[in-house]
């Protein structure tokens, strides 16, 4: 992982479109992976950015309708 792929809270954040704050309070909750060498400034990998992004998808109308079909009904 190089140095460019990474990003301070406030990188982020602007990534996200989340305030500095929450996303500080997703990492301290454990909701995103961060790094914090030296017990300093916390980063952020993009990969793990996009990650949480994928992580967090809703489903769609059709999505839901499709999988409510396949429970098994009583």
């Amino acid at each position: 992982m190089s140095r460019e792929e990474m990003l301070t809270s406030k990188g982020a954040s602007a990534y996200l479109k989340l305030s500095e704050q929450y996303v500080r309070r997703l990492y301290n909750r454990g909701k995103l992976v961060g790094y914090k060498p030296n017990g300093g400034k916390i980063y952020f990998a993009l990969e793990d950015l996009e990650s949480f992004l994928r992580r967090n998808r809703s489903m769609s109308e059709e999505e839901i309708l499709s999988k409510s079909l396949t429970f098994k009904k009583f």
